[in-house]
């Protein structure tokens, strides 16, 4: 049995700190040793979102933050934020966002 906060924020901090790596749902899994409905359904209920879906939510903040604070292209920055298509994460980002990656940077360093 899964000590709910303890092994849940084990996997946020996780997150937070390896975002940038391939993270798979079985390597979550892995660090708390459950199994992945529990892990999932764990982590809903504690942060409302789940643990793949915040990995999005932490790339996609760090993307904005190189967005907006350097002149890296948007290949790299999908890159150094973990996303290995730019495509993928320009599709993403405006999923999250509600605008491209380019037309935020546009905004947001006039």
């Amino acid at each position: 049995q899964i000590t709910e906060d303890n092994e849940i924020y084990r996997v946020k901090n996780y997150i937070e700190e390896y975002y940038y790596n391939d993270i798979t749902l079985k390597e979550l899994v892995d660090i708390v040793f459950v199994n992945k409905y529990h892990l999932i359904h764990s982590f809903k209920k504690q942060f409302n979102i789940s643990p793949m879906h915040y990995l999005t939510i932490v790339r996609i903040n760090r993307a904005k933050d190189l967005l907006t604070k350097t002149e890296m292209s948007i290949a790299e920055i999908a890159t150094k934020v973990g996303f290995n298509n730019p495509v993928y994460f320009a599709e993403q980002f405006k999923k999250v966002i509600g605008t491209t990656p380019s037309i935020y940077r546009k905004i947001t360093t006039e």
